[in-house]
């Protein structure tokens, strides 16, 4: 039997929910853009609490995780919050990106390092 839920992301077999089917693949056309090849869009995702902006966006990653054109990956940055040190920042980040697409990143000295590593060319 499914019941309410109002803390974070739902499961989809044990809550309620509403599809967001539309919304979803809104999101996900933003982000890899009409042409994938040329890029998509930073997006904002705003809503009041207990919206269901997380789950939406878990779907989003779940969709684009699968889509093999693509390495995604979910950080975590609330920790990086009161820490004002660009290294260790870096450092985090890349740590991070390294361990969830399975590669090795260089860890960079400072922010055009940084960049350099997701431009393509």
């Amino acid at each position: 039997m499914r019941k309410f839920s109002s803390y974070g992301p739902i499961d989809t077999d044990l809550h309620y929910y509403v599809p967001r089917a539309g919304l979803i693949q809104q999101a996900y056309m933003e982000l890899i853009g009409e042409v994938p090849h040329k890029g998509g869009h930073y997006i904002t995702v705003w809503a009041p609490r207990q919206r269901g902006k997380s789950w939406v966006m878990q779907q989003v990653l779940w969709r684009l995780k699968s889509d093999e054109r693509f390495a995604a990956a979910k950080i975590n940055l609330q920790s990086l919050k009161g820490n004002s040190k660009l290294s260790e920042i870096l450092h985090y980040i890349t740590g991070h990106l390294s361990e969830q697409v399975t590669c090795s990143l260089p860890t960079p000295k400072d922010l055009q390092q940084f960049e350099a590593i997701f431009t393509h060319k």
